[in-house]
């Protein structure tokens, strides 16, 4: 067993209270990697990686715009 969770999916997750805080930099069009500095500064034992904050920012402009793609 290993003594932390670095690297795991499950412990690297965003926890809610995080995924509100990122809807909120984002609408502010805040860049990614300001958002894990500030996301890492709240709480130092996080262990959100770059790529996670881009899918999660992914996945909530995906829910505003709902139906429509991109383009349209």
């Amino acid at each position: 067993m290993y003594d932390t969770l670095a690297g795991n999916p499950y412990g690297s997750k965003l926890k809610m209270i995080e995924y509100f805080i990122l809807v909120d930099i984002t609408k502010s069009m805040v860049k990614p990697g300001n958002i894990l500095c500030t996301l890492k500064e709240d709480n130092e034992d996080n262990m959100t990686t770059i790529k996670q904050i881009y899918n999660a920012r992914y996945s909530y402009k995906r829910s505003v715009r709902g139906p429509r793609t991109e383009l349209q």
